[in-house]
């Protein structure tokens, strides 16, 4: 009877270990994937500020040589 009670509470410790890294690892996964979302936002961001500046630069040139 002793030995029954011990094989589950090692098994409920197990299970609870896992399910701790499994929610560890959603959560890592989830946080890698803002991350790569707010790279992404901030290269869109810095190319389209690059085609902004280059579109200022020619119209820019253009005004200057009338």
């Amino acid at each position: 009877m002793k030995n029954k009670k011990l094989v589950t509470l090692v098994v409920i410790a197990l299970v609870a270990v896992l399910l701790i890294a499994l929610i560890y690892r959603i959560v890592a996964g989830l946080l890698g994937l803002m991350n790569t979302a707010v790279n992404a936002v901030i290269g869109l961001i810095v190319i389209v500020a690059l085609v902004a500046l280059v579109i200022w630069m020619f119209a820019y040139a253009k005004s200057r040589r009338k």
